[in-house]
């Protein structure tokens, strides 16, 4: 009798054993436990197993484990050797569906399958890859019921007025001998952060000088997490409800006891608040500058950080530049750059045709858009008026023929009366909407059509606006050209520049005669507006 070299060969499999906590090593489904039901099964099935790679104390929603990476470079060192990689269960594999299709496919090009015990005994029936894929999906389902269910204890426990986070606050410690949730109780630090309040509320100091003065008095504290406490409304007695899908978020009286009071919480806020405006400000105004009109949207062709600008004195003046930051020295004159861009946008005019086109469209559009409001007008008009009958209805009820008692009336009335209240102030709005067609679209259309007079004339800030918006992508200036890696299909579309736009002979893509841009939505006044509706009708 012969027998085929694979008959000859010994089956061959590797086993592998997760567990992501020590909770689990010790209890439950452990590692020694994964193991002995793997080289059973093996022995059972006639199976030689060739080694054993464990990871203890790793999570499933990645293969980022370091044995599994140990098991993995073996594959790839013995292609073809190896026929199984048995697990005890797919959640012990991966808990990602994707994740696990994806080194499944893997594995099988190094010539190994993965075997789990709930598969049962392999076959070659095409049913059976039905079994297969729900136990990989199966893990991932628990995952997402469990992070469902904990989200769902953490919001109900927040509405009840408990922390119920693994860490506690800075000044606060875990009071574990309550019978429900842990409480906060005020620790030793607890004057230090309520002093921390206090000094900073006299708006007196920098954030910055207050940090440094509670590091020395014991309050130790990193910039991020200083700052992060003081808006924390924990100190105040009060815990935040995050936003869920039927709810918006909340603030809660909590169980726990105050450190600061509510008066001092709120003053601290108002200090923060106008002092990141100011900042806000003086930032926006350091930046926006006549001479560099293109600063922040400029990047670097030898790094690709993005470029600054400053002034350089020399021969007897002042010179503005466009440079990058690091070693790489790169610089350009910011004149000659900016002259090159207002160029660049005085080819960007549509052909009249395509003007006309778009104009014609839009027309279309917002004239069809006018029908939908006379609708919506004459069927709110028609929900009050039956209310409003409604209302006579209940009036003979109760006063004519007695049918109603008075607290089903005053009830039924008070609805009845919010129901008309609101639908009328629904077709108010509507009434008094306009569309304002030929404002947007005129000019939206001259905007268009003389580009560059629009940006030498519009504010920094408009500015800003529009080239983030003409441009999604940083522009590279070199060699007196500018070229993006991003065009926007919108303005590419009405210019008709489609042709020519992607460079074959590199990623990048050159705009010496094409452009792309999806118009701010303020700031030049009242041109972009309509420009934005141009665009929103494409």
């Amino acid at each position: 009798m012969k027998y085929s070299a694979r008959d000859q060969k010994p089956k061959t499999a590797i086993i592998y054993t997760r567990v992501s906590t020590d909770e689990q090593a010790d209890y439950g489904f452990s590692l020694a436990h994964q193991e002995d039901l793997l080289r059973k099964e093996c022995a059972r099935r006639g199976i030689h197993v060739v080694a054993h790679y464990k990871d203890e104390g790793y999570s499933a929603k990645d293969f980022k484990r370091p044995y599994f990476q140990q098991l993995l470079d073996y594959l790839k060192r013995h292609k073809k050797q190896i026929q199984y990689l048995f697990v005890t269960k797919w959640c012990r594999f991966s808990r990602n569906i994707e994740n696990t299709i994806l080194m499944n496919r893997e594995l099988l090009s190094y010539g190994t399958r993965v075997i789990t015990l709930d598969d049962g005994e392999e076959s070659d029936n095409p049913a059976n890859l039905l079994l297969t894929m729900l136990n990989m999906t199966l893990p991932e389902i628990d995952n997402r019921i469990r992070s469902r269910n904990t989200k769902s204890g953490i919001v109900r426990a927040l509405k009840e007025g408990y922390y119920p986070y693994g860490y506690a606050p800075v000044g606060y410690s875990k009071d574990r001998s309550a019978l429900k949730t842990p409480l906060l109780v005020p620790d030793d630090k607890a004057p230090l952060v309520r002093e921390a309040f206090e000094v900073f509320a006299t708006g007196a100091f920098p954030i910055e000088d207050v940090r440094k003065a509670s590091w020395k008095n014991g309050l130790r504290l990193q910039r991020s997490q200083f700052g992060q406490m003081f808006r924390n409304p924990v100190y105040a007695g009060k815990l935040y409800v995050p936003e869920t899908t039927n709810e918006e978020g909340c603030l809660v009286k909590g169980v726990h006891e105050a450190i600061v009071s509510e008066e001092l919480f709120l003053k601290v806020q108002r200090i923060l608040n106008k002092r990141t405006e100011t900042n806000s400000c003086l930032r926006t105004r350091e930046k926006l500058r006549d001479e560099f009109p293109l600063r922040g949207h400029l990047t670097c062709p030898e790094c690709g950080k993005t470029w600054t600008g400053s002034i350089s004195s020399g021969n007897g003046g002042k010179y503005p530049y466009y440079h990058c930051e690091r070693s790489c020295k790169v610089r350009v004159n910011a004149d000659f750059a900016n002259e090159r861009f207002l160029q660049f946008l005085g080819t960007l005019q549509p052909p009249q045709e395509i003007i006309d086109l778009q104009m014609a469209m839009m027309e279309v559009l917002f004239k069809a858009k006018e029908g939908d409001r006379d609708q919506q007008i004459h069927k709110l008009g028609v929900e009050i008026e039956k209310h409003k009958q409604n209302l006579l209805k209940l009036d003979q009820q109760r006063f004519l023929t007695g049918e109603m008692d008075a607290d089903s009336y005053k009830r039924l009335k008070m609805h009845t009366t919010e129901q008309i209240d609101r639908l009328t102030i629904q077709m108010n709005d509507l009434e008094i909407a306009d569309t304002a067609f030929e404002k947007y679209a005129r000019y939206g259309m001259s905007l268009l059509k003389d580009l560059t007079w629009y940006f030498q004339e519009a504010e920094p800030q408009a500015r800003r606006k529009l080239l983030g918006s003409i441009f999604p992508a940083k522009l590279v200036f070199q060699d007196g050209n500018y070229r993006t890696s991003a065009l926007n299909p919108a303005l590419a579309l009405i210019l008709q520049k489609n042709n020519g736009l992607q460079n074959e002979k590199a990623e990048d893509i050159t705009i010496s005669e094409n452009v792309s841009g999806d118009v701010a939505r303020a700031g030049i006044e009242p041109a972009t507006q309509g420009f934005s509706v141009l665009c929103s009708t494409i």
